[in-house]
């Protein structure tokens, strides 16, 4: 079941909203949280700075980290400009393709993700929340990464689903290629 909170104006709103209805229930924590936001593209740094405070004093994950399991952005590469109807063709193009290249990077990842499926259960808490269970090969293999947590998203409504898993170390412990580049390590 989602929760559906009050539409606000900017991304620093969507967050102060999020974090202050998270601080509010009893157990600190929320599932499938559902928002509108007028104008997405619109973020105060001081806020968001205030908010990874906020919750690096929890040991909650940064917002980054929150926001990575949404939409992984580290896969999209932007070509520092947004659709609009008013794009000449080259721009349009300019966007199919950085559309493809994301599909790509899925589609490389896709390989590593079906190796391990019997080794990878995702599982829910008593509120549930999703949480990640790794056995044998999938244990080692996210252990020779220095991969320590991982943090998921998933959500359903009428029939649509979707999942977003972001694996994260400690600093320091992975390296820096991509998760789509590296080569098998076992």
């Amino acid at each position: 079941m989602s929760e559906l909170l009050g539409a606000t104006k900017t991304l620093s709103g969507a967050w102060l909203q999020a974090l202050s209805h998270t601080a509010r229930q009893q157990s600190g924590r929320c599932v499938h949280l559902v928002m509108t936001i007028e104008n997405p593209g619109s973020e105060d740094e001081a806020i968001r700075h205030a908010l990874d405070q906020a919750l690096n004093e929890t040991d909650a994950p940064g917002v980054e980290t929150v926001a990575g399991t949404i939409f992984p952005k580290t896969l999209y590469q932007s070509p520092g400009f947004s659709w609009s109807p008013d794009l000449d063709e080259p721009d349009i193009d300019t966007l199919d393709t950085a559309a493809r290249n994301l599909y790509q990077r899925y589609e490389q990842m896709l390989p590593v993700l079906l190796r391990f499926p019997q080794d990878i259960e995702i599982t829910s808490s008593e509120s549930g929340a999703p949480s990640v269970a790794l056995r044998g090969s999938a244990a080692k293999q996210a252990g020779s990464l220095g991969i320590s947590k991982f943090h998921i998203s998933a959500s359903h409504e009428n029939g649509w689903a979707t999942a977003i898993a972001v694996a994260s170390a400690k600093t320091g412990q992975m390296d820096s290629e991509a998760p789509h580049q590296r080569k098998d390590r076992s």
